[in-house]
């Protein structure tokens, strides 16, 4: 069951949270109600605090951006317009080049969504007490938003995914099933009332504040059990995009 906010400042918080400091990728399934700005997650010192670091979410032209801030903001945006009223899957993806400099990335649907973008920094590191928010964030150019419509399998990765792996989370392929020894934080969304288990390593619910509602969960196989595709390791990622079409052809049910 996926979440789906207003639009408000409904979100979920999962407390003290340690800052990633290497490559990041951030994925989702959204289904946005309207064109507007929407928060997917951030981290920040508090919900709605002006000190915002790496954010995902929608602009209010309606497209997807990955956002980081290592003292000079960066705001990296997708080219197309979500559709509202359709899931749709999105990923961002940081790779970092020579030193703390690297390359914002951007994919929907499992396909590339705008040129490479190239010099970004990482660490901002102006925290004492960082927090994941959830369905919630705010950038230097995106007001402080709640989402507006569904979010569900939010899966936050201490790697930059392959473009193959990226392509198979976009066919319906469960996070949990790609590189699960990266897989940082992971919320499918999943729960109802006042929690929001993580199925990452982390495993700290987030508690919601606010106004967030169950519904209809996208196409995702099951985390466990009989799936047509292997578990993918950082060794298997190739190997994994090698298969990932008839995969998807099988998940999809053709082929």
């Amino acid at each position: 069951m996926a979440r789906e906010g207003d639009g408000t400042t409904g979100n979920y918080g999962s407390g003290a949270c340690a800052q990633l400091t290497t490559d990041l990728t951030f994925a989702a399934w959204v289904n946005p109600d309207a064109v507007e700005e929407g928060g997917i997650c951030t981290w920040a010192e508090s919900p709605g605090h002006a000190t915002q670091d790496k954010a995902f979410g929608i602009d209010g032209t309606g497209k997807a951006y990955g956002y980081i801030f290592d003292g000079a903001s960066t705001n990296v945006q997708f080219d197309t317009v979500l559709t509202t009223g359709v899931w749709s899957h999105i990923a961002f993806r940081h790779t970092p080049t020579s030193g703390s400099a690297g390359n914002g990335e951007c994919w929907l649907n499992g396909v590339s969504d705008r040129a490479l973008f190239s010099g970004i920094g990482f660490s901002y590191g102006g925290y004492s007490s960082p927090e994941l928010i959830v369905h919630r964030a705010q950038t230097n150019t995106v007001a402080d938003s709640g989402f507006n419509g569904k979010i569900a399998e939010l899966a936050i990765y201490s790697s930059a995914l392959l473009e193959s792996e990226i392509a198979l989370l976009a066919a319906g392929i469960s996070p949990m099933r790609i590189q699960p020894q990266n897989l940082f934080r992971y919320f499918p969304m999943f729960a109802s009332g006042t929690g929001l288990e993580d199925f990452g390593p982390v495993g700290t619910a987030a508690t919601k504040t606010g106004t967030l509602t169950g519904a209809d969960h996208p196409p995702v196989s099951p985390m466990f059990g009989h799936s047509t595709v292997p578990v993918l390791g950082r060794g298997g990622g190739g190997g994994g995009g090698g298969g990932g079409g008839s995969a998807r052809r099988s998940l999809l049910g053709v082929g």
